[in-house]
């Protein structure tokens, strides 16, 4: 969640001003019915133009097992981060034409930009397919993890005491936050 590359690769996209947004283990049972669907992550928007615009949210996907094609690989559409891609319900739940399949090893992660259109695979394996999804956003937006929670007071205090700044706003401290922002 913390690794120092992780974060390092983050803060280049987006400057010093990364935190936790959320986190959560996300599972597809053997069996589920659960197909391709198409979606932007949260914070996501349809691009204004083809330049670079800097993502509000990033998600990490930690994928437990090889994505195989049986278990189901990750879909995503490559430059959707700057296209108009708007689809109707019909065509979110088949596969798009530019689509790439990424199949990934147990342990790899995947860092999404939230304006990236991505997808499932089914899962036609006889085991459950698991990742982690963990969600980076802006220091100046509210997290969905809360930080008052005894657990998580518990590693902020520990930061605290050894003045590390960046991890702080990492766990939702930043003091500088109001003044940057506005």
């Amino acid at each position: 969640i913390g690794s120092s590359r992780i974060l390092d690769i983050a803060e280049r996209i987006v400057g010093p001003f990364v935190q936790l947004d959320s986190f959560s283990i996300v599972g597809i049972a053997v069996g589920c019915q659960a197909a391709i669907y198409w979606h932007r992550d949260p914070f996501g928007s349809v691009p204004r133009g083809t330049e670079f615009q800097r993502p509000l949210a990033m998600n990490l996907l930690i994928y437990l097992q090889d994505l195989t094609e049986d278990i189901g690989p990750l879909r995503v559409i490559p430059g959707s981060h700057r296209r108009h891609l708007i689809m109707d319900q019909q065509r979110r739940e088949k596969p798009h034409s530019r689509e790439r399949l990424i199949n990934v090893r147990a342990g790899d992660g995947v860092l999404i930009h939230n304006n990236l259109v991505h997808s499932r695979s089914p899962n036609r394996s006889p085991r459950d397919r698991i990742h982690l999804s963990i969600v980076y956003s802006f220091s100046c937006m509210r997290p969905t993890l809360d930080f008052a929670r005894p657990e998580l007071r518990e590693i902020v205090s520990e930061l605290r005491a050894v003045r590390n700044p960046r991890l702080l706003r990492l766990f939702g401290e930043d003091p500088a936050a109001h003044a940057r922002y506005n």
